[in-house]
């Protein structure tokens, strides 16, 4: 095909037809998302219910969600939501539509009905307690330890990691202790907490510390100096500037912090 422009009488490129063809309008985009669907309650109090539910798809891309529950709404973009300032021992009834950019909603999701606790309620009920419990790093002087979350019926709070007489609060589901003895054996306990202070069973995991000397293996969260040593991937670096680690920079994806011996 020959792209010619008649008014000026010459040829043009074929890249150049594409640039020209890339700014005529699209049509407009006026196709709803699908309706959110398996919405489900995480956890309530007297005064709140926490809400998930799985995502929509939409043609473009979904850029938000509307919970609705009587007269209110409250608009969110992840796929879950925590309604406060609720009436105690009260029924809602919570419907929820996906919206995408052009502003389209979607069929509104089944609705779900909860009921808040009574006013007054004493939460008795502890979390569940933190699962798969592991040392993903170790060092002479550190060990890095992730779990899976615990679910609890209002929410929780945190997590404390408990190792001899020492312990380590946290709000996340990872966790690095330093200030370790090296080649010494630890015995690390995680439990969870919610508002109520109630506290979940524990779980717990066994390391034993790197002996001291020589190049340890490279952990995040671990602040280095120059001329410090680490393992990584069978090979040896050596540390170039002062820094705290950080997942994401492990030697081979720093140069500028590492040198491969």
């Amino acid at each position: 095909m020959i792209n010619w422009d008649k008014f000026n009488n010459f040829e043009f490129s074929n890249s150049h037809r594409a640039y020209l063809d890339a700014l005529t309008s699209s049509a407009p985009d006026t196709e709803p998302p699908t309706a959110p669907s398996s919405v489900s309650v995480v956890s309530k109090s007297s005064t709140s219910v926490n809400l998930s539910w799985t995502a929509s798809t939409d043609n473009v891309g979904v850029t938000g969600y509307t919970v609705y529950y009587g007269t209110q709404s409250m608009n969110v973009s992840g796929t879950s939501a925590a309604i406060t300032g609720l009436s105690p021992d009260t029924s809602y009834v919570f419907t929820i539509k996906a919206r995408d950019a052009k502003g389209n909603l979607s069929t509104a999701s089944a609705p779900l009905t909860v009921k808040t606790e009574p006013a007054g309620t004493v939460d008795q009920t502890p979390p569940t307690a933190p699962g798969n419990l592991q040392v993903t790093a170790k060092t002479a002087n550190s060990a890095t330890l992730s779990w899976t979350a615990s679910t609890d019926n209002v929410g929780v709070t945190g997590y404390t990691v408990s190792y001899g007489a020492a312990s380590l609060n946290v709000t996340g589901t990872t966790a690095t202790v330093t200030g370790l003895t090296a080649n010494t054996s630890y015995t690390f306990t995680v439990t969870a907490k919610d508002a109520a202070g109630n506290v979940s069973p524990g779980a717990a995991v066994s390391v034993t510390t790197d002996a001291q000397g020589g190049a340890q293996a490279w952990a995040p969260n671990v602040s280095y100096k120059v001329g410090d040593e680490v393992t990584y991937g069978g090979k040896t670096y050596t540390c170039r500037q002062p820094h705290t680690s950080l997942t994401g920079w492990e030697p081979p994806n720093v140069p500028a912090l590492w040198l491969l011996k």
